[in-house]
């Protein structure tokens, strides 16, 4: 029986974690604790050497994240493919087929977003089935026309949070409202994480940091 083989071009491979269980537990636990208080600006932990497109966060969260078990779909463009590599290299993960069956995912920038309505809610017997997005953005500021409100949040929190499109917020809405169902977002900007808890609501006071 013949069976196609994908072969990885280890010349391409650039390095991942230094220490990879030590690297990945830290990296974890900063993980958590953005996602503890929804819309704080957390330093990463640790600063892998990133492969061309991706800032050093976000390779972190997934070298720490994905596994031989999970299955990531990475936004298409210029160098999807080689980050596919990157990562099954480092963690052995799968490639998805398609977003809907991902169980995370990697968005390059703000302008390759699709709707959220194309990801993995999960279900209301298994909300924990859902995707989880790892979304690069040009920034994370405190300060800004985003409103966030909810769990680990003490009254509200206003950040700006790169230039997301203004169809998030109604998409986001929808989201929050399908609760059990829903999913995370860890915005990553450099070595920062910020963390969007499925318990978490949004509002937009002005467009100021917000595109298309």
């Amino acid at each position: 029986m013949n069976r196609s083989v994908d072969v990885i071009d280890l010349a391409k491979i650039s390095g991942g974690f230094e220490d990879p269980v030590q690297d990945s537990q830290r990296c974890f636990r900063q993980m958590l604790r953005a996602l503890s208080s929804p819309g704080s600006i957390v330093e990463c932990g640790v600063k892998p050497p990133p492969p061309a497109g991706l800032c050093s966060a976000s390779t972190a969260l997934l070298l720490a994240l994905l596994d031989s078990d999970c299955a990531v779909w990475i936004s298409p463009g210029a160098g999807s493919s080689g980050l596919a590599d990157f990562f099954r290299f480092h963690t052995g993960c799968t490639s998805a087929s398609s977003m809907a069956v991902a169980n995370f995912a990697l968005i390059r920038n703000e302008l390759e977003l699709p709707r959220l309505a194309n990801f993995n809610w999960g279900s209301d017997e298994y909300p924990d089935r859902s995707v989880s997005l790892i979304l690069q953005v040009e920034h994370l500021r405190e300060g800004g026309p985003w409103q966030l409100t909810g769990p680990g949040i003490e009254r509200s929190r206003s950040v700006c949070a790169g230039n997301l499109p203004l169809w998030f917020i109604g998409d986001w809405a929808s989201l929050y409202a399908s609760f059990p169902r829903g999913f995370e977002v860890f915005l990553c900007a450099d070595n920062k994480i910020m963390a969007l808890s499925r318990t978490t609501r949004l509002s937009l006071q002005s467009d100021t940091c917000t595109s298309r």
